[in-house]
């Protein structure tokens, strides 16, 4: 006869997480009594007898609680939205120090890997033990020598006398189990989460006593100065008396007790399926970009919005792994009061991590994101895919209305790449020939600026061949060649105005286009005259060098953005490191200006603002320009005579 086992997943109201397609998952709100959204999918916590309103002291023993109060079942089990029992017990190799299996993403796929979705096998398993919890924890792994040293160590934020607190009141109220609890607490094998499943008698057995010991630990201590992580001192301490009780039931050798591998997911979130913004005239645009390229990414978008029309609808996407909420906030803030500009942020972290991708200083994982778009956006039968470091000066309504037909991409001939092989580099033309083995070895396009027929690849390849065909080439410009490959004969070529490469004198770009094939530099040279969109490839970039060919244009466009005076501050912190590094560090102030009487004082004075104002009359345009530049003229005699020069 089949047993009723429960296991009680604890969820945040605050977060979408996936859930487990098994009835023995019970999907529960902690704290439901704060949720404030209407009809919400999924039972709280907060009907019945329940403690739902101390949430923010308990965690997830209120989920535990409130199961005790107003459940019947036969098994009871306890864990949380993103932390579960693996029943693959092959998974207790891959731990790692703390005794967890980090796994990237919570999904079907992930499910199926560690039998969470296996209800028969979880029912033969169940049934055969008392109790079934975590492998623990060994402190010796983590540099610690005992679980009180740990609370003490890693707790920053809590306080070791509640350990005290709560030994007292074992050895006080119940005496049976103080050997074990400061054996326990003193030793070295950790039970951390209040991750388990256990019989009914068990269970209750356990409820009573854990939640007697915390509401005495409640009237003896005064949390009200606590810290936000401090006030949730219960649930931390749920967690120890776990390992306690635990550790007090296996001293009976009738308890029959099983401890599993804990497997933790770093991205529960729902995949949501992505729609359209707007429901006519919907322009999608995709960007990708990281935290330390979201400043250029910002004068890109700008300069989208620059030369937008009101009779379209832009439905901007940025996809990302580590954009910071003040970050995305700062681009929320470049679109207020424009109604036909949406911006949305999918954070791509689970799906690149379970690919050994090849990277460069230069490159980096973002630059695949990319070959994620077509069935992420499902929804979508083409869309435009644009680098971080462009400007744009035409509407991109104009290319995204291109009609593809039948080909896959509609991209710009590299010419670069054309020079790079014409002559130029002969390992890289042999890699093209012979590697890559393209039949016209000068036709490549650079996928910074890409039109995708998301339907045409959809039918042709899946989102996982793309990566395992990047992962395995190990290409030396990664997805782009993989593109140019996968892609040669479905390319529709479009003209060069729409990826531009500026050229700066002396620059390797300029060396590098005397070799381009004659006809191609014709175009490129008559698409200088009037760019559509300026992509500043290569390692010369206008945020660091100010007098390249078209810069004024990215600075224009970033001026117009929240981030321009923080990175005006960062260059000028970059200036004067890279000075004092040069010379001798005494010149400069170590911070700002320090305090000096006399002549030290003068020095350091004039060489700082001398510095301030030539860095920022080099970023700046027009009048606030001539205006910096008039100031650094000020200084200058007066900064070459200190120098003395």
């Amino acid at each position: 006869m089949k047993k009723n086992i429960k296991v009680f997943v604890s969820h945040r109201i605050d977060l979408e997480s996936f859930k487990i397609d098994n009835n023995i998952y019970v999907p529960v709100r902690c704290g439901a009594c704060f949720d404030k959204r209407e009809n919400p999918d999924m039972i709280g916590d907060d009907t019945g007898v329940n403690i739902s309103d101390k949430r923010e002291s308990y965690c997830e023993l209120t989920v535990q609680y409130w199961a005790w109060k107003n459940v019947n079942a036969d098994y009871y089990g306890l864990c949380h939205y993103r932390r579960y029992l693996s029943f693959n017990e092959a998974d207790t190799v891959k731990r790692d120090s703390w005794s967890n299996v980090i796994v990237p993403r919570l999904d079907e796929n992930s499910c199926r890997e560690h039998f969470l979705n296996d209800c028969e096998y979880i029912q033969n398993k169940v049934s055969q033990y008392d109790i079934i919890t975590m492998i623990p924890a060994d402190m010796k792994d983590v540099d610690r020598k005992s679980v009180y040293e740990q609370y003490k160590k890693d707790g920053n934020l809590l306080h070791i006398s509640d350990i005290d607190t709560m030994l007292d009141i074992i050895d006080e109220m119940y005496p049976e189990f103080s050997e074990v609890a400061h054996a326990y607490i003193n030793g070295t094998k950790a039970y951390f989460g209040n991750i388990f499943i256990m019989n009914k008698k068990l269970f209750h057995d356990y409820c009573a006593w854990l939640f007697d010991i915390l509401e005495e630990f409640e009237k003896r201590v005064d949390m009200s100065s606590y810290s936000v992580e401090g006030y949730r001192t219960p649930g931390h301490l749920g967690e120890r008396l776990f390992g306690i009780y635990y550790t007090w039931l296996k001293t009976d050798k009738q308890i029959r007790s099983l401890e599993l591998p804990l497997v933790v997911f770093k991205d529960t979130a729902i995949v949501k399926k992505i729609s359209p913004a707007f429901s006519q005239n919907n322009i999608p645009v995709v960007f990708s970009c990281s935290e330390q390229y979201s400043t250029f990414c910002a004068a890109s978008i700008q300069s989208l919005i620059d030369v937008s029309s009101h009779d379209n609808n832009y439905d901007i996407f940025i996809l990302n792994r580590n954009l910071s909420k003040e970050t995305k906030r700062k681009f929320f803030f470049m679109l207020e009061g424009k109604k036909n500009i949406s911006l949305r942020f999918i954070d791509m972290s689970s799906i690149v991590s379970q690919y050994n991708l090849y990277e460069t200083p230069t490159i980096s994982c973002e630059t695949y994101f990319r070959l994620i778009i077509p069935e992420l956006f499902i929804e979508y039968n083409k869309v435009l895919y644009l680098d971080s470091d462009i400007i744009i000066r035409r509407d991109i309504a104009e290319l995204y209305t291109i009609n593809l037909d039948e080909h896959w991409l509609g991209a710009v001939h590299d010419i670069c790449e054309a020079a790079n092989i014409n002559n130029f580099n002969e390992e890289r033309r042999n890699y093209v020939k012979n590697y890559m083995r393209l039949r016209n070895i000068y036709k490549e396009f650079n996928a910074g600026i890409l039109l995708i027929n998301t339907k045409a690849f959809r039918n042709n390849f899946t989102t996982r061949y793309l990566f395992e065909f990047c992962e395995a080439g190990a290409f030396q410009f990664q997805d782009q060649d993989a593109l140019n490959i996968l892609c040669e004969d479905k390319i529709l070529w479009i003209d060069m105005r729409w990826n531009f490469v500026p050229a700066q004198n002396g620059s390797y770009t300029e060396m590098l286009l005397r070799y381009a094939p004659r006809d191609a530099y014709k175009v490129w040279s008559r698409s200088s005259e009037d760019p559509w969109i300026i992509h500043y490839i290569g390692n010369i970039k206008p945020w660091y060098n100010s007098h390249m060919e078209f810069s004024e244009y990215f600075w224009s466009s970033l001026q117009k953005t929240p981030f321009y005076h923080t990175w005006i501050k960062i260059r000028i912190i970059d200036h004067i490191l890279a000075y004092k590094e040069k010379n001798n560090p005494s010149l400069v102030p170590s911070h700002v200006i320090p305090y000096n009487t006399g002549v030290t004082y003068k020095r350091h004075y004039v060489i700082y603002k001398y510095w301030i104002y030539k860095i920022i009359s080099s970023m700046t345009l027009g009048k606030l320009h001539r205006k910096m530049d008039a100031k650094r003229k000020k200084y200058k005699n007066l900064y070459f005579e200190f120098m003395g020069k």
